[in-house]
């Protein structure tokens, strides 16, 4: 991969998944304090963390970020843990379920695909919607040309019917 391209996906990695900037324990509160990509902090109590439950507290302040932010780890002890994860798991116990859907939900309405922006722009340089046909007496709409009359209309589905059993 040449170095343009390289920096092409990392940017485009960067905006869809949540990596880690920085780690490290917070003793006063036994918690992890983790910094992402979008320079938002997050402290994520110790307990939450089943792989850091047992480990002793001189060993936590030796977590360190995998160089590529998709992970923290604490190499005397061989344990990873994905930030993706992680926070996907923590989540969830922070915002009441609720909330996220609402958040999930309104950010999902406003997305306007491009061609539907583009059709209504071209809709409104013509002046707006086009109006519905008008309905006559009876409730129908208003056709342009001969329409087809009932008795037509049945003559020709009875041509092309073939009755099931005898034959």
């Amino acid at each position: 991969m040449s170095g343009t391209a390289a920096l092409i996906a990392g940017r485009a990695k960067a905006n869809t998944e949540i990596l880690a900037q920085a780690v490290r324990y917070v003793p006063d509160r036994d918690a992890i304090e983790l910094i992402v990509n979008r320079n938002a902090g997050f402290l994520i109590p110790r307990l939450w963390i089943s792989a850091l439950q047992d480990v002793p507290v001189e060993e936590l302040v030796k977590l360190n970020v995998w160089s590529d932010g998709s992970a923290i780890e604490l190499e005397d002890r061989d344990i990873q843990i994905s930030v993706q994860g992680l926070m996907t798991a923590i989540l969830p116990g922070v915002i009441p379920a609720r909330t996220v859907a609402a958040i999930f939900a309104s950010r999902g309405g406003k997305a306007t695909p491009a061609a539907k922006r583009s059709s209504a722009q071209a809709n409104g340089r013509k002046g707006g919607r086009p109006r519905k046909a008008p309905l006559n007496a009876q409730g129908v709409a208003r056709r342009k040309g001969p329409a087809a009359t009932m008795a037509k209309r049945t003559a020709v589905v009875a041509k092309h019917h073939k009755p099931k059993g005898r034959r």
